[in-house]
């Protein structure tokens, strides 16, 4: 699970950084840092609640999760981006 957020969060690099995102910047962090620090920066609460949209994968063939937030839900709504 954290190897394959590893490296999809590369990918994340090529996403632009949202100064108007509240966890953008962790996100950015993350992928910045080398793998046995990336670690220590958690994820944001909720991207909804702080008024943001959330930016999905695949996590696996039932769930989506975002990138930026601990966000978890069912279905493939990484696809409809």
């Amino acid at each position: 699970m954290k190897t394959r957020m590893a490296m999809e969060c590369f990918d994340q690099m090529l996403f632009p950084f949202y100064w108007d995102h509240p966890y953008s910047w962790r996100t950015n962090l993350r992928c910045a840092l080398p793998r046995p620090l990336c670690w220590w920066v958690n994820k944001g609460g909720d991207c909804e609640a702080a008024g943001a949209t959330h930016v999905w994968y695949k996590q696996d063939d039932v769930y989506s999760a975002c990138y930026h937030c601990r966000v978890i839900r069912e279905g493939q709504l990484w696809q409809s981006q």
